[in-house]
């Protein structure tokens, strides 16, 4: 497998969105980025979906006018940046733990085998940094990172407690993406693309957070004895739906 890189050794930062969401598009054509770091920057954007056919996306528009509301801005992004970038999807893999910017190398090294060292290197300075400088790493639990001696560290913990409507959206993308609209929880737990892997969240949650959710009559659930739980998906346009009845139903 190769991996395809474009955010050379950059990470994205919490920063550069916001002043996106403030100035749009005069962002993009007046910054402090250097030349290789703006390419990045718009490699993020389209990864982020934030970014379509040279200019701003539907949904940047969507989140720019609910952009104070933080955690649920960068929930999405981080759902969508990991479906969209191997660089973070594989990440998903791992096992919750502590993990050295050598483990990650070698790990990366091991699926990404066509690639050049210097490659992978990049890829793991990328993703470490975006970490680091946006709210995926430390504030939503997926790659909390630690400065050491021999450099930094990972820990994916997880466990944050994500909006009900941000873990629908996450679903709604793996069916989307897989074409798939019926689902049983406990089966996806451990594909690449599954809720439980991008946002580092156990079933249960995920099935608390659809029942509190019934309510909105996009999709239906069978619960049956010994933890069966299938979710029906009805039909919608495009994931981007459960967003707009977000800030829609909720007011926000």
């Amino acid at each position: 497998m190769k991996i395809k890189y474009n955010y050379q050794t950059f990470g994205l930062k919490e920063n550069w969105i916001n002043m996106l969401f403030l100035k749009d598009n005069i962002f993009l054509e007046s910054n402090n980025l250097g030349k290789n770091q703006f390419i990045s920057f718009l490699n993020y954007l389209r990864d982020c979906e934030l970014y379509s056919n040279k200019k701003l996306s539907e949904l940047f528009y969507i989140l720019k006018y609910h952009n104070e509301k933080k955690l649920l801005i960068w929930s999405i992004l981080s759902i969508n940046i990991f479906f969209n970038s191997p660089t973070f999807s594989t990440f998903s893999l791992l096992p919750k733990g502590k993990y050295s910017s050598n483990n990650l190398n070698n790990f990366y090294s091991t699926i990404f085998k066509l690639n050049s060292h210097r490659t992978i290197y990049s890829a793991v300075c990328s993703l470490i940094s975006t970490f680091e400088h946006t709210p995926i790493g430390n504030e939503l639990k997926i790659g909390i990172v630690q400065k050491e001696k021999k450099g930094r560290s990972v820990t994916k913990e997880g466990g944050f407690k994500f909006d009900p409507y941000v873990i629908l959206y996450a679903i709604y993308k793996y069916a989307f993406k897989n074409n798939i609209y019926e689902i049983d929880i406990d089966k996806i737990e451990k594909e690449m693309f599954s809720p439980q892997n991008i946002l580092v969240i156990d079933s249960k949650y995920i099935k608390n957070c659809l029942i509190e959710l019934q309510y909105l009559d996009i999709f239906t659930i069978d619960i049956k004895e010994n933890s069966y739980f299938k979710l029906y998906l009805k039909d919608i346009k495009s994931p981007y739906e459960i967003i707009r009845i977000l800030f829609e139903k909720e007011n926000i």
